[in-house]
C-alpha cells in the first residue's frame, strides 16, 4: 500500500487548531472488554479524534481511488457506562461529527465532480445492555449494542455524518486480566435496516510498563455481507460512513489515571492492513475519563 498522503483544506483554521488541541487531550477510543461495572459505579468519557485531510481511500482488491475534493472528519464524543447491578451495565455513546470537502479539485480522479461543502450533525447515537456471564479467571460478557440513524447527510457534497440504518449488534466478549496484563476479543454481527449487515471483531492487549501507564495494542475489523464492485456513487466516493464499508486496522493506545478517578487516554493508527470505502488515512485523537467509585 502506498504511504498515506496528507493536506489540509480550506477548512476555518482557527477552529481546526482548536480541535486539534482538544485531541491532545481526549478520543472516540472507548472503553471495552468483558469487566462490567458494580451497581452504582460509572465510567465518564469525553473524547476527539480526526481522521486528517486526505484525497484517497482505499477500495477493494487493495486499490486506492482518488476523490476530487480533500475529505476531513472530526469527531467528538460522549461514553458513558452505568452499574445497574453487579452485573449488568448499560453503555451509552453520543458521538457529534465534523466533515468537509476540500476546495482543491484533483483532475486525475475518475469519479464525478463533488459540490464542496461542510455538514456537523450526530453520529450513530448506541445504547448496549451488557451482561456478565463468567467472572473467574477469564471473564465473558454478553450485550446488545442498539444503533439509530442519529446522522444528517447531503448527496450534493457527498458528506453525511453516521450510517443511515438502524443496527441491532448482538456482542460477545471474552477476556482475562493478570498483574500488569490484560487482554479480550469481543465479536459481534450487526443487523441493519437500510444497509449490508456486517461483522465485527477486536482484539486487545494491553500491558503495565510504568507505575500507571498502560501501552495497549489493538486490531479492529469489521467486514460487510455488502459485494457489490460498482464505482462507487456520489454518497459513497467520500468514504464517509458507506453501504460495504469494510477496515482492518492496527492501532496504538496509552491510557493512565491522573487523579481523583480522572485519566487521560491516547491513540494513533499503526498501520491500515484493509480497507474499503474508508479513507486512506490514519485516525489519531485522545479522551479524558472519570471513573465514579461507591
Amino acid at each position: 500500500m502506498l504511504d498515506p498522503h496528507f493536506y489540509f483544506n480550506s477548512l476555518n483554521m482557527k477552529h481546526l487548531i482548536n480541535l486539534l488541541s482538544l485531541i491532545l487531550i481526549s478520543n472516540l477510543s472507548i472503553a471495552g472488554g468483558p469487566w462490567v461495572k458494580k451497581k452504582g459505579e460509572a465510567y465518564f468519557q469525553f473524547g476527539a479524534g480526526i481522521i486528517p485531510s486526505t484525497n484517497q481511500f482505499f477500495y477493494r482488491n487493495n486499490q486506492v481511488l482518488y476523490t476530487n475534493r480533500a475529505i476531513t472528519d472530526i469527531s467528538l464524543g460522549l461514553y458513558n457506562e452505568y452499574g445497574i447491578t453487579n452485573k449488568l451495565t448499560f453503555i451509552s455513546q453520543i458521538p457529534f461529527n465534523f466533515v468537509s470537502s476540500g476546495h482543491s479539485i484533483d483532475t486525475t480522479s475518475i469519479l464525478p465532480i463533488l459540490k464542496n461543502g461542510n455538514l456537523a450533525g450526530f453520529g450513530n447515537i448506541t445504547l448496549t445492555p451488557k451482561y456478565q456471564l463468567l467472572n473467574g479467571k477469564l471473564k465473558l460478557s454478553g450485550g446488545i449494542k442498539f444503533s439509530l440513524p442519529t446522522g444528517i447527510e447531503n448527496n450534493l457534497t457527498g458528506l453525511r455524518t453516521a450510517y443511515n440504518t438502524f443496527g441491532i449488534m448482538p456482542i460477545i466478549d471474552l477476556g482475562f486480566s493478570k498483574n500488569k496484563l490484560y487482554g479480550f476479543i469481543e465479536t459481534g454481527y450487526n443487523y441493519r435496516t437500510n444497509l449490508a449487515d456486517d461483522f465485527k471483531f477486536e482484539l486487545e492487549v494491553g500491558y503495565k510498563v510504568f507505575k500507571t501507564v498502560h501501552v495497549i495494542l489493538n486490531f479492529n475489523s469489521k467486514f460487510s455481507t455488502f459485494n457489490a464492485d460498482n464505482v462507487p456513487s456520489l454518497n459513497e466516493q467520500t468514504g464517509l460512513y458507506a453501504n460495504g464499508q469494510e477496515y482492518s486496522a492496527l492501532t496504538l493506545k496509552l491510557s493512565s489515571p491522573i487523579k481523583n478517578g480522572f485519566g487521560i487516554n491516547l491513540h494513533t493508527t499503526l498501520i491500515n492492513l484493509h480497507g474499503h470505502l474508508v479513507q486512506k488515512s490514519p485516525s489519531i485523537g485522545g479522551s479524558i475519563y472519570y471513573k465514579l467509585k461507591k
